[in-house]
């Protein structure tokens, strides 16, 4: 069904801000917002008094395991002085950002408040690989988790499943991967700006300096092909098509369209005023999608875009990416080479 939506007003986003991302030890989530707080203040071109921010949107999936702490929301917005503002946590997995923007910007567009400050964060590195690992399918479904699924094998299946759909292949999640390290070094907080090629011949170069037999690896996709050094994790993903255990958070600030706007910032706008939209979850015909098909449309990028990757000795919990990773860039698989346009199937049963 076809809906138009309209919002009260603009929404645009006056400042941002990111840490770094890694493993740290030393930091925790609290270190890691105000860091990234601290950035998103000092990126607002004509300058901004935090003590304008109406409410904070935090979004935060892994906190209460992997820490052992919940309530981050009013933690958060204790530890930057942002009390007794209100503050919200969102939870929806790979989405718990997404859905503190949304949140924040109805907020701003319904006239409520003025500007609010939209931000993320995950701390993985306190606990081993196989406690992230099992931490992270908590989003699994139900079923999925009794039968034993982690997230390699969750979106392993999904990736098969599109392959079977589409008539994609391990080639084409080779041409993402390629891609999104690529893409990595355009990052300067990413954990690893390292590309494809540039692991490739660091192996090479190491393997003759030991004086072992050189690998005879023409280009990426035949280094990729190679399982010794990109070993399956949960077939159809490799060890490079998967992301790293990492610490991080991202801050932006965001503002409605005011008449004093421009005395704080250039916007950069986020929101039309009126966007029409396909808001259901149905499939041309009326069918109803199968869940996983639902999150494949709304998370298509979820366990085939990785813009930092891990190189070998890398903890890797599975494909995991979040919004609150640094670059948040999108596609859909098949759009790299055209592969076959999407078409409405028969709901399953």
């Amino acid at each position: 069904m076809n809906k138009t939506r309209k919002l009260g007003r603009g929404v645009a986003i006056v400042g941002a801000g990111m840490s770094d991302f890694g493993m740290f030890e030393d930091k925790d989530s609290k270190d890691l917002f105000a860091d990234a707080f601290r950035q998103m203040i000092a990126s607002v071109d004509k300058g901004v008094d935090p003590r304008d921010i109406d409410a904070l949107y935090l979004g935060n999936f892994t906190n209460d395991f992997f820490v052992g702490q919940s309530h981050w929301s009013a933690i958060i917005s204790d530890a930057i002085g942002l009390v007794p503002r209100p503050a919200t946590r969102t939870e929806g997995a790979c989405a718990s950002s997404a859905l503190a923007l949304r949140e924040g910007v109805f907020a701003i567009a319904s006239g409520f408040y003025d500007m609010v400050l939209v931000g993320g964060v995950e701390d993985m590195s306190k606990r081993s690989t196989r406690e992230v690992a099992e931490g992270l399918a908590l989003a699994a479904v139900p079923y999925e988790r009794k039968s034993g699924f982690t997230f390699p094998g969750v979106f392993g299946t999904i990736a098969t499943a599109y392959f079977e759909r589409y008539g994609a292949s391990r080639r084409h999640l080779m041409n993402v991967t390629i891609k999104s390290h690529d893409n990595a070094p355009l990052n300067p907080k990413a954990q690893y700006s390292v590309s494809i090629r540039d692991i490739m011949n660091d192996k090479i170069a190491r393997a003759r300096a030991k004086g072992a037999p050189i690998p005879d690896w023409s280009d990426e996709v035949d280094f990729l092909s190679d399982p010794r050094a990109n070993p399956a994790i949960a077939w159809p993903l490799h060890l490079f098509d998967c992301c790293p255990m990492s610490d991080g958070a991202e801050v932006r600030g965001r503002s409605g369209h005011l008449p004093g706007a421009s005395s704080i910032s250039t916007p950069r706008h986020l929101w039309p005023v009126s966007s029409k939209r396909v808001l259901d979850d149905r499939e041309p015909g009326g069918h109803r999608r199968h869940p996983h098909d639902a999150r494949q449309d709304q998370r298509p990028c979820k366990g085939y875009l990785r813009s930092f990757f891990g190189v070998e000795d890398t903890d890797l919990p599975g494909p995991h990416f979040d919004l609150e990773r640094a670059l948040r860039l999108r596609c859909h698989l098949a759009s790299l080479d055209q592969v076959v346009q999407p078409r409405a199937f028969p709901a399953r049963t």
